[in-house]
């Protein structure tokens, strides 16, 4: 079935707004701009850097946050993993690029390490590429135990390889963070950019294909 926009389906204060766009969504640019017309994309890396906004350098980070109301922090996706935040008071919000790389390395963690807040954090995990038809190697594998063997149950044994579900691997890094109110991807909702060619870009299925945004705001 097509869908226009996915709307995460977490418990947040009313006024924290969030979309996910997928394929039939179309043009945004007029909605960021009605939205916040200082915006910019980040340049994502597959790294740990993370930017509070608003900035006006240059933006080569694959973590957002901000405590600014009608200030967008926004991330591309087309596998990996999208990861929207706030707290129960809506103090912030933050959007954070999973994938493989910046998981393994810490970009779940390291965002928290830049997050002021006295109420519990809520986390939503947006559409990505399923462990079924997540196939890497040894090295992905390697890589992610040597900084946290707590990760080791997101991986299925594949003849020589490893299958891995990033949203297993990013609930984990959560929980182990002792955030408790998780929802989206494999919790209360189900995706996979890969299976879904109708409203999903994929980078694995076609790597010329586009991408999917993920944006949160504080409204005013």
């Amino acid at each position: 079935m097509m869908i226009e926009a996915i709307y995460p389906d977490w418990k947040v204060p009313p006024h924290i707004k969030a979309i996910q766009t997928v394929k039939k969504t179309g043009d945004i640019s007029g909605f960021i701009k009605k939205n916040d017309s200082n915006f910019t994309f980040l340049n994502q890396t597959h790294g740990v850097n993370i930017v509070e906004l608003p900035n006006n350098s240059r933006l080569e980070a694959d973590a957002s946050f901000t405590y600014a109301k009608q200030t967008l922090s926004a991330v591309r996706t087309a596998d990996c993993l999208p990861i929207l935040m706030t707290d129960t008071s809506g103090s912030f919000v933050a959007a954070i690029h999973a994938g493989w790389r910046s998981l393994s390395n810490g970009i779940i963690e390291e965002t928290l390490k830049k997050l002021k807040t006295k109420t519990e954090i809520i986390a939503w995990l947006g559409p990505c590429i399923s462990q079924k038809n997540y196939e890497v190697g040894r090295d992905v594998y390697h890589q992610f135990i040597k900084l946290d063997p707590s990760v080791s149950c997101a991986f299925e044994k594949y003849h020589d390889k490893y299958k891995l579900s990033l949203t297993k691997a990013a609930k984990i890094k959560l929980t182990n963070l002792r955030i408790k109110n998780i929802f989206g991807n494999s919790v209360t909702q189900d995706f996979c950019t890969f299976d879904d060619q109708i409203n999903f870009y994929s980078y694995r299925r076609s790597n010329d294909s586009g991408r999917m945004v993920s944006l949160i705001w504080i409204e005013d």
